[in-house]
């Protein structure tokens, strides 16, 4: 799957729809897949960190200081959909002890530039995402399209209840095991036993 009108397409024939060409092409139903598409994409895309979206960038800090809380902010780029951490813990991965906070566009913290920060990036190339991902957002889509364009409520909950029962758990587990395992070590419970 190449592009997002392939995807729609998919999409429009789980209900069975016929295809668009493009989203601007003056019907109700390019418009109704032009509204929704990249709405629905953007949920997807914010809800798990997916390998595929996940980005890493070195932040400069703004000229301006917030006005109280944290003494340094920083933009965060213009595809930032969601922030998974700030830091690098030598490993790659951010570093949970640091206080941090997102406001709007920025995040807020004490932490001098430049600071690593971890994130999810809007990503419209199904080429890069997981098969499994895929058809879970093209069952999401069917689902909003088969209640905006066929009005067919019980498809609509159908065709969504598939992409988060089946493809999306699928997704995710697939997803967890594209890299080393983490490995979580705490000596709480030898303290608390002990103490």
């Amino acid at each position: 799957m190449s592009s997002l009108i392939d995807l729609v397409n998919l999409s429009l024939s789980m209900i069975g729809e016929s295809p668009i060409n493009n989203f601007d092409d003056g019907t109700t139903k390019s418009d109704i897949c032009r509204t929704n598409t990249p709405l629905v994409l953007q949920a997807m895309l914010s809800e798990h960190r997916w390998n595929f979206n996940r980005e890493r960038v070195l932040l400069a800090a703004d000229a301006t200081a917030p006005a109280f809380g944290f003494a340094y902010q920083y933009t965060l780029p213009g595809d930032c959909l969601r922030v998974w951490g700030i830091g690098d813990d030598g490993e790659g991965g951010p570093i949970t002890s640091l206080k941090w906070k997102r406001e709007g566009g920025k995040i807020l913290t004490n932490e001098a530039g430049p600071l690593p920060v971890h994130y999810n990036a809007y990503n419209e190339l199904p080429s890069t995402w997981s098969g499994t991902f895929m058809m879970g957002v093209a069952n999401m889509l069917a689902g909003v399209f088969a209640g905006a364009i066929a009005s067919d409520a019980k498809l609509a909950l159908s065709k969504q209840q598939e992409a988060l029962t089946i493809w999306l758990p699928n997704a995710r587990g697939n997803n967890g095991q594209e890299g080393s395992q983490e490995i979580i070590q705490s000596d709480d419970l030898l303290v608390v036993r002990d103490g």
